[in-house]
């Protein structure tokens, strides 16, 4: 190897003596012997690689004066020396890693590098980088276990008081290129404890006055003087005990299920709601405030918070301060970009130039894998690249990528990781660079031979799916594209000869980890296309053991989704339908003056609910819905004593009036909820309930209750409809059943399914 026609072994290297440089030193040292053969010859050298400490300092001063990021970085030849230089440490070790790539060193995975260069290589080229994002983070297994990797990609990571251990990442000592970061998200639970707080403050607690949650779900109201107190002390306590905290998080708890839309409805809140257009209106109002306080005594620190769930939409006049650093939360199809003309992708993209209009800190939250399935192909390579350079080339502050966390390496989340790295490393990719990074992997990955196979595989399912009738994207899929036949025929032949060409134990373990997610769309294709064929079942049945099997013994339990872990197979019925969720369409038949026939709840909501069942019936009277309920069950399952409105047996109905293809709640959408002693509520104040009756009989409780609509719903139109039931005792939900539910599978029971009102004249 030569540098500017000097061979390489004439080359001192030297080094800043800070921690962070020598970690530099000794891993340009290690990897030039390595790979180069590098030997310093002995004896004085007029040839010097110079980390950390440019020979003219006026050169380096112009070039950091320019950088916006604190991490970017310069490499500069100028005679005999080559400077590598950043505006802080860490740019120096990330610029010595660029360098190293630029050699052909590259790291696919934490355990896999691939050297691609040559020995005879003339660097001549000045470079001065400076990174389009500040934030870079990906959320992945690879990535989030193991420092020296994001190192090696230039990528930032930390994890709320984690960051404030000591410096040392994975035997890198003294790297400071994590963020500091304190209390990473979903915070209002640590600001506002609801345990320590609720039982004599109920006000400072979102649906307070009718609803008792669990802990960590509950939000907090925004407008009161008293939890405004409560997290300023706390805020400023914090910053003053963590000198070095840069960004500190007060954001709203996660929410799902039964607390997806518990934002505050006390009448100032709702004041500030109707003014501002949406929750965002409150949350920025009491960001700001905090904000204000937060630059007087601590004038570098930003205050991050959540645009997530009901907080999505911007507000209409209100406008984050410069301290303020919002994250926006995208929920649009996987396999769906920001330059789609799709519904949900048009709003995502007025959603994201809406907060770049009326914020300085636009920090994006994105998602690389079907949560619900780590099973399912999943066909968002393309829409990875797009999603990715959009919002790289319009200077967001950041980006967090969030993957697969778990230790399941059947989906190519490896390869997702990679992808992601240098996309934040090279913004200005083209698709073609992108499709040059995904095929190095593959054939370093998983052998030359295999990996051109898995590559092939890869560009199939991306355009097989690359259709408008492609929905296995969508968080609510029922993956009927995975039983085409032309896709399984193919697939087959290349996964068949990827196993094959597979050399080395490493490489074949590689191979035939990553093609468990097409053996699961092989499952599905036998299952519902020749569930009646007894040689095809028998196949089925044998495949999917071999499967499962298979998967559970990558750590002794099944990863099924994030959070969804079982640990013991021993009792699975293999010949049960393959699917860890699969969406279902249910329909109801409501007409004018006689009640419906008698629906009730499924007998098979969840094999451990046992002890009560609903039923309900309906009909339409005049502009209204009318519905009678009943619950029943064993006697001595019902709560009869008010523990409190709400922590007790209930039944709930959720109407999703402007789409009826979704059960989740969106705007004009609500719900109704009836109580074991009679209390109910309804989440939109529009809804004007009539007609309500409610009495106790011996084997459980039962209701009318009248719902007012629209006459141009209820005139012949469709209207989403869910109703559950729970079940609970002195320590809260002890079970729900549903009658819009799936069977449960033989994987997991996630009962997110749908279900229509067919309103007949």
């Amino acid at each position: 190897m030569k540098i500017n026609g000097n061979d390489l072994n004439k080359y001192d290297i030297v080094a800043a003596q800070d921690e962070t440089t020598l970690t530099a030193a000794a891993e340009l040292r290690h990897y030039l012997e390595k790979y180069f053969g590098y030997v310093k010859e002995d004896g004085e050298s007029e040839c010097t690689i110079r980390l950390g400490c440019p020979e003219d300092e006026i050169l380096a001063e112009e070039a950091r004066s320019s950088f916006k990021a604190s991490d970017s970085f310069a490499v500069i030849t100028h005679g005999k020396i080559l400077d590598i230089f950043g505006q802080t440490p860490q740019g120096t070790l990330f610029g010595m890693y660029h360098f190293l790539n630029l050699l052909g060193v590259d790291w696919l995975t934490p355990d896999q590098e691939i050297f691609t260069g040559n020995t005879d290589i003339n660097f001549v080229s000045d470079l001065k980088y400076d990174f389009s994002a500040g934030l870079r983070i990906n959320y992945s297994y690879g990535t989030i276990y193991d420092d020296k990797f994001r190192a090696r990609h230039r990528l930032k990571f930390t994890w709320g008081d984690e960051n404030h251990r000591p410096r040392s990442f994975g035997g890198l000592q003294g790297v400071e290129y994590a963020f500091d970061w304190g209390l990473f998200g979903h915070t209002f639970e640590w600001f506002v404890p609801y345990e320590e707080y609720y039982e004599t403050h109920p006000e400072y607690f979102s649906f307070a006055s009718t609803r008792v949650g669990d802990k960590g779900y509950n939000q907090i109201c925004l407008t009161n003087p008293d939890v405004y107190e409560i997290v300023r002390k706390k805020t400023l306590k914090y910053l003053d005990e963590h000198p070095d905290c840069k960004i500190l998080s007060i954001s709203q708890n996660d929410a799902y299920g039964d607390f997806e839309n518990n934002y505050c409805k006390c009448a100032n809140c709702i004041e500030v709601m109707r003014k501002e257009g949406g929750f965002s209106g409150v949350l920025i109002s009491f960001i700001n405030r905090i904000a204000e306080e937060v630059e007087k005594k601590h004038p570098g620190v930003l205050i991050h918070t959540f645009a997530y769930k009901f907080g999505r939409r911007p507000p209409k006049h209100i406008v984050p301060r410069d301290n303020v650093l919002i994250q926006l939360c995208l929920n649009k199809p996987f396999n769906k970009t920001f330059y789609d003309e799709y519904d949900l992708c048009v709003k995502e993209r007025e959603y994201f130039e809406s907060w770049k209009k009326i914020s300085k800190n636009v920090y994006v939250w994105t998602y690389l894998c079907h949560f619900e399935n780590y099973f399912v192909p999943l066909p968002n390579f393309k829409s990875l690249y797009y999603d990715t350079v959009f919002l790289l080339r319009r200077n967001v502050y950041g980006i967090f990528q969030q993957g697969n966390a778990d230790d399941f390496p059947f989906a190519f989340y490896e390869l997702r990781c990679y992808l992601v790295s240098k996309l934040f490393q090279f913004p200005e990719s083209s698709y073609e660079d992108y499709l040059g990074y995904m095929k190095k992997f593959t054939l370093g990955y998983y052998g030359r031979e295999s990996g051109e196979y898995i590559y092939e595989y890869i560009l199939y399912l991306e355009n097989l799916f690359d259709v408008p009738r492609g929905r296995l994207g969508s968080r609510n899929s029922d993956f009927d594209e995975l039983r085409y036949p032309s896709f399984i025929e193919y697939g087959k032949k290349l996964w068949e000869k990827a196993v094959e060409c597979a050399s080395g134990d490493v490489f074949k373990k590689r191979v035939k980890d990553a093609e468990i997610q097409f053996d699961y769309a092989y499952l599905t294709y036998l299952y519902y296309d020749f569930s009646d064929d007894d040689g095809k079942m028998a196949e089925y049945v044998e495949k999917r053991k071999e499967l499962l099997e298979r998967a559970f013994s990558h750590r002794g339990e099944l990863i099924v989704g994030e959070q969804f872990k079982i640990n013991n197979i021993d009792k699975f019925d293999y010949a049960s339908a393959p699917s860890v969720y699969r969406n279902v369409l249910k329909k109801a038949f409501v007409r004018s003056g006689e009640f419906s026939e008698e629906y009730y709840s499924d007998e098979n909501t969840d094999e451990s609910v046992k002890d009560f069942r609903f039923a309900y019936r309906m009909r339409r009277n005049g502009n209204k819905l009318e519905f009678f309920v009943e619950v029943f069950g064993k006697s001595d399952v019902f709560v009869k004593d008010n523990i409190d409105d709400w922590e007790q047996d209930s039944v709930e109905m959720f109407f999703s009036e402007s789409d009826h293809k979704t059960s989740l709640l969106q705007e004009g959408d609500f719900r109704v909820r009836v109580n074991a002693i009679g209390n109910y509520s309804c989440s939109s104040a529009e809804k004007n309930i009539t007609d309500f009756r409610f009495e106790r009989t011996k084997r459980g409780y039962r209701f009318n209750i009248s719902i007012p609509f629209s006459s141009s719903v209820l005139g012949g139109g469709v209207i989403g409809f869910e109703i559950v039931a729970h079940n609970c005792n002195k320590d809260g939900y002890v079970n729900t059943v549903y009658w819009n539910s799936m069977k449960k599978s033989a994987l997991m029971y996630y009962p997110k399914c749908t279900g229509e009102l067919i309103i007949g004249k």
